[in-house]
């Protein structure tokens, strides 16, 4: 006996196989893309580490020229512990003389700091950057101080933060204003000017400084790119707007104001004010423009980086789907074509399925399995069209053990409706106009019966009969058999307006309701079965819609129908009329609303 292949022997589930796949080519885009991320940022992270090293480097290193020369290592240790030592950025500060050695280090003076830098100690001769780490390379950012040495600052790789650079730059912002202060106070603004300068030429993202007094006055104005004499035009003047009056407003205890402006390009930008402090003392306020025009130029790059790389793995994905889509295509399109012609009702087909795996192999037994039910149940297709509507055919077959096709007596709400003089007015009109009308007609009375979930009998010629609670009963049939005609009035009217409005004739129908038990089941010969109700309350409903004419009025219901609906509609209590069939006069009531 021949064996079939393994794949191909219908008991391995090759989707198995496929959704595995899947599951792992989703998974390794994911996880490049992750990683493509990742190392993006941490480069981006880096770059920002080292923008702000030299900032600081270069602000320091300022303040250090003077002690450096005079050897002051008080005032040298307390300008590094001021302003490095805080900085959560920093690992550890390095001055380093011409010769190459160690003349003073912050790991060494301060204890929070130790163990950052192996096996050096001061006056040892050091390479230049980059310098190595127990935990990894750092980076270190230079800058000369006068000839007098170097001084290094040294960062460890951390871990990112989502606003590094408004941190620093805030951070940056606060000391310039530090720098300046000396300045300021003894009016000193061309050599306040000077330092600003220096400190912020190596920044390009940096728009403007502004240093102003309590009352809104330009001391010093810089801007970077713009006309020198029209920025120092401003000093000496008043020019504080909204911005301007926030950024007034810092103080010792509130240090720092950030406020979102516009670039010179209409780009974001911060606006960032610090108070200048003396003794204690606020002597000035300043502001400094910052743009994020790079920053957010990154980010884009960032993202349409991701995108791009999470778009090659998707063509990726896609072309490997397309690959293993064919491999199972042959007897999904088999089993397609075969569908098609028994959907033609060429039911002597069978699929032949020998590929594709377990699941596929068994959804062709299960198609062969489906292709002989539907031979066995052909004769009930043939036997719906004789037997019922559309409506009720469609709930034999969701449920077919909820109806018996025998004659059954239930208590059913009996709805029958009639035009009004619609003879007189077929007369009047051509044949293709009468159609016209009333299939209009019947359309919308349809419609509202179907809403309220009723069963449409029969029509007879200009009548309508619909019966609620047969061949499915449901507790509230009255409620909906009366509220089926009240719409059916509210719809006969919208229709009336618009015939008229188009110059046709106006219909009227009487609607006569009734509840009680009647015998549900199949009438007729062999060849031509309906499904219907009949009995004496089925002729009781067709009557009340006769008194509709006589009494010239809409809606008549019985006193059983009523007596179910009483809560819900709002009637006129008739004399007891003499009814055909009824031994004793029958109770009615118009129906004028609904409550």
């Amino acid at each position: 006996m021949k064996r079939k292949p393994f794949l191909t022997s219908g008991k391995i589930p090759l989707l198995l196989y496929i959704s595995i796949f899947a599951s792992a080519v989703a998974f390794v885009s994911a996880f490049f893309s992750t990683l493509a991320y990742d190392i993006r940022a941490k480069w981006m992270y880096d770059l920002e580490v080292r923008h702000h090293l030299d900032l600081l480097a270069v602000r320091v290193a300022s303040q250090l020229a003077n002690p450096m020369a005079m050897g002051d290592r008080a005032v040298i240790e307390s300008i590094l512990n001021n302003q490095v030592a805080k900085d959560f950025t920093v690992n550890n500060a390095m001055i380093i003389l011409e010769d190459g050695s160690v003349y003073y280090e912050l790991a060494e003076s301060d204890g929070s700091k130790r163990n950052h830098v192996s096996g050096r100690s001061q006056g040892e001769i050091v390479a230049r950057r980059p310098i190595e780490f127990k935990s990894g390379l750092a980076y270190g950012a230079v800058v000369a101080t006068e000839k007098t040495g170097e001084l290094i600052l040294i960062s460890e790789k951390k871990y990112m933060f989502e606003r590094e650079r408004v941190g620093n730059v805030a951070a940056f912002a606060a000391g310039l204003s530090d720098s300046v202060a000396e300045a300021a106070e003894a009016g000193d603004f061309l050599r306040a000017r000077e330092m600003i300068e220096n400190m912020t030429r190596s920044d390009s993202n940096i728009i403007y400084t502004q240093m102003l007094r309590d009352d809104g006055t330009v001391l010093l104005n810089s801007e970077r790119g713009g006309s020198e004499t029209r920025a120092r035009a401003l000093e000496g003047q008043i020019k504080c707007d909204e911005i301007c009056a926030k950024a007034l407003e810092v103080s010792p205890r509130k240090p720092v104001a950030i406020q979102s402006i516009a670039g010179p390009d209409g780009e974001p930008a911060l606006d960032i004010a610090t108070p200048v402090m003396r003794r204690g003392n606020r002597i000035a306020i300043l502001r400094t423009g910052y743009s994020l025009k790079d920053l957010i130029a990154e980010r884009r790059r960032t993202k349409l980086l991701i995108a791009a790389m999470t778009f090659i793995f998707i063509v990726i994905g896609g072309i490997i789907s397309v690959l293993m889509a064919a491999r199972i295509s042959y007897p999904i399109r088999h089993m397609s074509k075969v569908a098609k012609r028994i959907g033609e009702g060429e039911l002597d087909q069978a699929v032949d399925v020998r590929s594709g795996g377990r699941e596929t192999f068994e959804l062709g037994q299960a198609f062969n399995q489906m292709i002989a039910g539907l031979k066995e149940r052909q004769f009930i297709k043939d036997t719906f069209s004789r037997y019922v509507t559309s409506q009720v055919a469609e709930q034999l077959l969701k449920n077919p053990e909820s109806v018996a096709l025998g004659g059954v007596k239930h208590e059913v709400t009996v709805l029958f409706s009639d035009i009004r003089g619609f003879t007189e007015l077929s007369e009047k009109l051509s044949p293709e106009e009468v159609v016209s009308q009333l299939n209009e007609y019947f359309s919308e009375m349809v419609d509202v019966i179907f809403k309220y979930e009723g069963t449409l009998d029969k029509f007879v010629g200009d009548a309508i009969m619909a019966v609620f609670g047969a061949p499915f009963k449901r507790p509230d049939d009255p409620e909906r058999a009366v509220r089926t005609a009240v719409e059916m009035q509210d719809r006969l009217r919208k229709l009336n307006a618009r015939w008229i409005s188009e110059g046709r004739n106006p219909l009227g129908i009487g609607i006569g309701i009734n509840t009680g038990d009647a015998i549900a089941g199949n009438i007729g010969d062999i060849r031509r079965m309906e499904y219907t109700v009949i009995g004496y309350n089925v002729n009781m409903a067709s009557r009340m819609e006769n008194l509709t004419k006589k009494y010239s009025i809409q809606i008549i219901i019985s006193d059983n129908t009523y007596q179910k609906v009483r809560d819900i509609v709002k009637v006129n209590r008739m004399d007891p009329v003499d009814i055909k069939g009824s031994p004793v006069p029958v109770q009615v009531y118009e129906v004028v609303g609904l409550v």
